[in-house]
């Protein structure tokens, strides 16, 4: 776990008054985990090909953090994706960009499509 620096005394409302990707950062944020939705993103077509996907893929290399046992919650940050281009993705993650789309805008238009689809009721 990330060490907080320079926080004031007191009490864990003060926590929560950082900005949220430090708290995230810190493992102050527990992540959205639901396999309900994780259901629905692999129902989708894959962002990469169109092929029917076999992966919610939770997004990397967008600023959330990385490594082991840092996985992004599944809402908002999970894209459908087919194996091949699950594989293709993780070996190179600009290139796969380049070809197929920002991760974030992808998963943005995802959540959009849950939205739209009655999948997630805000």
């Amino acid at each position: 776990m990330t060490k907080l620096n320079n926080l004031p005394h007191g009490c864990d409302t003060e926590k929560k008054m950082l900005p949220f990707k430090r708290r995230l950062m810190a493992g102050l944020v527990k992540p959205v985990r639901s396999s309900a939705y994780l259901t629905w993103v692999k129902s989708l077509p894959c962002c990469g090909c169109g092929a029917p996907a076999d992966d919610p893929h939770h997004i990397i290399d967008v600023g959330l953090g990385g490594g082991m046992g840092t996985k992004p919650s599944d809402f908002p940050y999970t894209i459908p994706l087919c194996r091949p281009c699950h594989t293709l993705l993780h070996a190179d993650v600009d290139e796969w960009e380049d070809a197929n789309g920002s991760q974030a805008l992808l998963a943005l238009l995802t959540v959009h499509q849950a939205l739209d689809e009655g999948i997630i009721d805000l």
